[in-house]
């Protein structure tokens, strides 16, 4: 749950892009986590051919690349979102599911009629 003082909202708009707030940071993290996962996979690798002692960590470590994949694919994905601009810094309010155009519309004449705030449309490129 995210609260925003209502005497600190500047702007608000709908736009569709990407959701993520810091986006090549996520794909970064996500992308560095998948390759630590050379390392346990070599290894794994080599005890499969050769037998001897598997260690927890590395099998542990196994799931970091899954792990950093859906960091990096969450990044990237698109979709509809809030965009508060206030006195504290810009926010995003994404959308869990895409919403019927409708709902979205009702949605903005409501905040529009009980906050008094206008909500922009910025939906360019949305499929």
């Amino acid at each position: 749950m995210v609260t925003i003082p209502r005497n600190e909202i500047q702007r608000i708009g709908i736009r569709y892009g990407i959701q993520a707030p810091h986006p090549m940071l996520q794909v970064i993290l996500g992308l560095g986590l998948a390759s630590v996962a050379y390392f346990p996979l070599r290894e794994l690798i080599d005890w499969l051919r050769h037998g001897g002692t598997l260690f927890t960590v590395v099998d542990l470590l196994l799931f970091l690349p899954i792990v950093g994949a859906w960091t990096a694919w969450e990044a990237l994905k698109r979709g509809y979102f809030f965009e508060v601009q206030s006195s504290a810094g810009i926010k995003r309010l994404a959308f869990a599911k895409k919403p019927q155009p409708a709902a979205l519309d009702e949605m903005i004449a409501f905040i529009e009629q009980n906050y008094g705030i206008a909500v922009l449309r910025e939906d360019r490129g949305a499929r």
